[in-house]
């Protein structure tokens, strides 16, 4: 009798950190928001309950200035949506359905 082999198991799928901010304009205010796959711990660790989409208003709102989240209070919703695809586009994640 013959063993049979297991199949190989797949490598782990490599995650790549981009360490560079997203920087962007928004009604002429430079916007600049850290990469979403190199977030700081402790942003992290309080919003760990947190959906996705939370974490995202958090994480804006933990780093913009005021005049800076007027600026992206004033988009509309398509451009918002553009502005937060770029960011996690530029950040190399996928933020997935909530």
């Amino acid at each position: 009798m013959t063993a049979r082999r297991r199949p190989a198991a797949a490598a782990p799928k490599e995650t790549t950190v981009v360490e560079d901010d997203f920087v962007t304009k928004a009604g002429g205010v430079e916007i600049r928001l850290p990469s979403l796959s190199n977030l700081p711990f402790g942003l992290l660790r309080k919003s760990r309950n947190l959906s996705k989409l939370e974490l995202m208003f958090v994480v804006i709102e933990d780093v913009l200035t005021d005049k800076q989240l007027a600026a992206i209070d004033k988009l509309r919703n398509t451009e918002i949506t553009q502005l937060v695809n770029e960011w996690r586009e530029h950040s190399g994640i996928d933020l997935g359905e909530s």
